[in-house]
């Protein structure tokens, strides 16, 4: 197969199928007299079939080692996404993947028994069947173990590691690891490998044969219904700008379009604690969901998602632009409280992602029934701005010259902030007063804080011995600060339940023939609402679309031959998705902080931008119309030998890639976020 497009080739073909009479994506279902109900009926039929490949994919992130591996086997693959590049969320996380009952995670204790109860327990409430659970733990071994040569035998350079210092997010649990689970593919050296993955991942489905169309919207299913009422799907219309465009599936469809993150209407109607942001694309708009629901298939674990919380003010100014917003890690440092409106604590802030959002759902019994702590805030004080300032959250934005960002408020005394905030004033003296007694016994007994293993070792002060003292701190040293907080999240996690074989199910119970789904889009979740550990998101995702590959090579032997549709369809040319020239963009213009600055059109001239490294780091870019031309970085401030090279490293890496999109310099992480940050306002302001 080809494995290049040419984008002019592609609409060339297009529109002169359109030019044939191409009515794609209209419903062609025939009347059907009384005595034909029994009978096969077809929705959503196109006249013409545009491409068709044995597998259609919709959604380039998680279905990734999927749709390597029936590529593998020697079955074409077409791969959908509505986004401009590919790769979806998955492309701009921290690339963990955590995977349990691995010879990684086998180093460190672990075993199928360990694993299972583990993962079972993770599953709480959730219809998520043994089955399940034990197909997740049987396959993540063996699929590390098949993807890992493919992936090192890429010229990305990546070799799969145990991600050392990341363990479970409930260690504490029954059969959980205080390490061993999380797993990356990444460059020697690199501190995280998120962008050395994806472009092993992508130029591994490229060298096989995978085909993509990207910025092309899944919009429906074509499918027939049986004589039991249950659908089976054969291919996919979806629109390519402004034409729709029918896809055959000859063997089966891979659903993989992420949540309905960035739907509030969808958020409001199934999240248990409603929740309008989100780090993540926002082509993550229920796409996938709704196409699901449209065929009857059963949902699962819609009231849940992979929860986090986020300065509101400047998520607000995310979501409006469009881009992933913040999330927020400085809960985990001493010196810092989180507060509800009446000024007490009700959070362990050391916590887990997921458990700091599900502490937000309580609803007041009496009033206007709103949620009891939404809105709150976190507060801290002056030392803790001076110990460890803003340097673990993401894309929080510049600091003025406080040090702090600027949506934080000021008070001289606590009840000043209490006022100014809309706190009550008696209630957060007393909680402050109260907790700095904790923090000087080192011990909370309300939530007790600073007493699991997660509360240690995430961004906590590891300055510290292991214990309580990393994660508290009293707050006594004037001015104090604090700033409104905001339910968000990586991703929902609810959709069409699956079975152990990532089969969709349907309301009957049967399986919708012939559709798979895998991440953030299906039902599993982690599985259940949990979050397992350090990529929870992402290996459970992974594990799904790789066993929906092997159903599918197993066990569809079968192709539909569309025997019923007039017309040849048109080979498809696929686009390049791996080369640099393609690299993510997600942020665009949009002032995220890791935009790629590729092919851009800027504004000439020379810009200046600075971030907060260990000191202050100034970055000052200059730009052609169409190029970075010239890349200083004035960080004085940085460790000498460390963040120093740092630095240098790092105004090369943006001059050779002419991008901001570049890799953290290991054991230099703060000063390399600083400097990603301030050349991503050089970025922003040179194009706005």
């Amino acid at each position: 197969m080809a494995n290049k497009i040419s984008r002019r080739s592609f609409l060339k073909g297009a529109a002169g199928i359109s030019a044939m009479g191409l009515l794609a994506g209209t419903a062609a279902i025939p009347a059907l007299a009384e005595s034909e109900k029994d009978t096969n009926a077809y929705v959503n039929m196109p006249e013409v079939w545009d491409y068709e490949a044995d597998v259609i994919v919709i959604g380039t992130g998680t279905s990734c080692y999927g749709a390597i591996k029936l590529a593998d086997s020697g079955l074409s693959v077409i791969a959908l996404d509505a986004y401009a590049t590919a790769g979806g969320t998955t492309g701009i996380s921290g690339g963990m993947q955590w995977l349990p009952n691995t010879h990684f995670s086998q180093l460190f204790g672990d075993d199928r028994e360990k694993s299972l109860t583990y993962v079972k327990f993770m599953r709480k409430t959730a219809p998520i069947t043994d089955a399940q659970c034990e197909a997740f733990v049987d396959t993540a071994g063996p699929m590390l173990d098949y993807i890992t040569p493919i992936l090192e035998s890429t010229s990305a350079g990546v070799v799969a590691t145990q991600t050392a210092g990341f363990g479970d997010f409930y260690p504490e649990w029954e059969g959980g690891l205080t390490e061993g689970r999380t797993v990356d593919f990444r460059i020697p050296g690199n501190a995280f490998g998120a962008a050395d993955w994806r472009k092993a991942y992508l130029e591994a489905q490229e060298k096989l044969g995978v085909q993509f169309s990207l910025k092309t919207r899944a919009k429906k299913f074509v499918y027939r219904i049986d004589t039991n009422g249950v659908p089976e799907v054969l291919g996919v219309i979806a629109e390519k700008d402004g034409a729709d465009v029918a896809f055959k599936a000859r063997k089966a469809v891979l659903l993989n379009t992420g949540g309905f993150d960035w739907d509030e209407e969808l958020c409001n109607t199934y999240l248990a604690t409603p929740t309008k942001y989100a780090c993540s694309l926002n082509t993550n708009d229920g796409d996938g969901l709704r196409m699901a629901m449209a065929l009857g298939s059963n949902l699962c674990n819609m009231t849940e998602t992979f929860g986090h919380m986020s300065y509101e003010v400047k998520a607000e100014e995310q979501r409006a632009m469009g881009v992933p917003v913040n999330i927020m890690y400085e809960r985990m440092m001493p010196r810092q409280i989180i507060v509800n409106s009446k000024g007490r604590r009700f959070i362990n802030e050391a916590t887990d992602y997921d458990s700091s959002w599900r502490a937000m759902a309580g609803y007041k019994t009496y009033g206007d029934h709103d949620l009891e702590n939404v809105p709150c805030w976190i507060v801290l004080d002056r030392k803790h701005v001076d110990d460890y300032g803003f340097k673990v959250s993401a894309y929080i934005g510049d600091v003025d010259e406080r040090g702090v960002p600027p949506y934080f408020i000021e008070g001289a005394t606590l009840r000043e902030l209490a006022e100014k905030c809309g706190i009550n004033p008696d209630g957060l003296e007393d909680e402050v007063a109260k907790f700095n007694g904790y923090c000087e016994n080192l011990y909370d007994p309300d939530f007790h804080r600073g007493e699991t293993p997660y509360g240690w070792h995430f961004f906590s002060d590891s300055s510290k011995p292991e214990g309580p003292e990393r994660n508290l701190g009293p707050i006594t040293e004037p001015p104090f600060y604090a700033a409104r907080l905001a339910p968000s999240m990586l991703g929902t996690c609810g959709g069409p339940k699956l079975d152990e074989h990532a089969r969709v199910m349907h309301i009957s119970g049967a399986n919708v023939a012939r559709l798979y789904a895998c991440g953030n889009c299906s039902g599993f979740g982690g599985p259940g609402p949990c979050y397992g550990g350090a990529g929870g998101t992402i290996g459970p995702g992974l594990v799904m679309g790789y066993l929906a590959a092997n159903d599918i090579i197993d066990n569809i032997k079968e192709n539909w031959d569309g025997s019923d549709v007039t017309g040849t369809a048109t080979k498809l040319e696929s686009q390049n998705v791996s080369s640099a020239e393609s690299g993510l963009d997600p942020y665009g213009d949009k002032g995220f902080g890791t935009e790629t600055a590729v092919a851009a059109s800027y504004n000439p001239g020379t810009y200046t931008a600075s971030a907060q490294g260990m000191g202050t780091v100034t970055v000052t870019m200059t730009f052609s119309g169409d190029a970075i031309t010239d890349v200083r970085i004035d960080g004085a401030g940085e460790t000498a030998g460390i963040g120093s090279v740092a630095i240098e490293e790092l105004a090369g890496q943006i001059m050779r890639t002419q991008s901001v999109q570049v890799d953290t310099i290991s054991a230099a992480t703060i000063t390399s976020n600083a400097v990603i940050q301030a050349a991503a306002d050089c970025v922003r302001q040179a194009t706005r």
